[in-house]
């Protein structure tokens, strides 16, 4: 890859949001931007923190910009969220899908795994009512 790894979240809850900010310190990647709850008629860029990001209207622009795409959301939403990434048949080839439940396995990319690259589970190993500060915990956070 001759670019910086660009990161794509959906959702910009607890765990969204330490990624937007842990991943935003890094020189080798960046963060492209994210989808969240909210319906836009067209994608925003906007300032979050002080870190400049798109809020995309729709989950297929946010796809098209990402290398890894992180969904953050709730259990009960991440198999609905692939179901709609492969119902519309996104383009998801050379992507990296990542969600952050504890309670589901990596069978719940298998609708992508033909035409993606990966889809994993990645569980945080540490709770934080602060949204704010959690990102602060993980390694090599500054």
């Amino acid at each position: 890859m001759n670019h910086a790894l660009r990161i794509g979240v959906v959702g910009k809850g607890k765990v969204g949001t330490a990624l937007i900010r842990y991943f935003s310190a890094s020189k080798e990647m960046s963060i492209s931007g994210y989808v969240g709850r909210s319906g836009l008629d067209g994608n925003v860029r906007e300032t979050f923190d002080g870190i400049p990001l798109w809020h995309f209207c729709c989950i297929e622009e946010l796809i098209a910009g990402s290398d890894v795409i992180f969904v953050t959301t709730a259990d009960d939403s991440i198999t609905e969220i692939v179901g709609a990434i492969d119902g519309e048949e996104i383009r998801v080839r050379d992507k990296v899908f990542i969600h952050c439940s504890g309670a589901l396995s990596c069978k719940t990319f298998d609708p992508l795994v033909e035409r993606a690259r990966l889809g994993t589970p990645c569980i945080p190993c540490r709770r934080s009512p602060d949204r704010c500060r959690m990102w602060k915990a993980w390694p090599g956070a500054s």
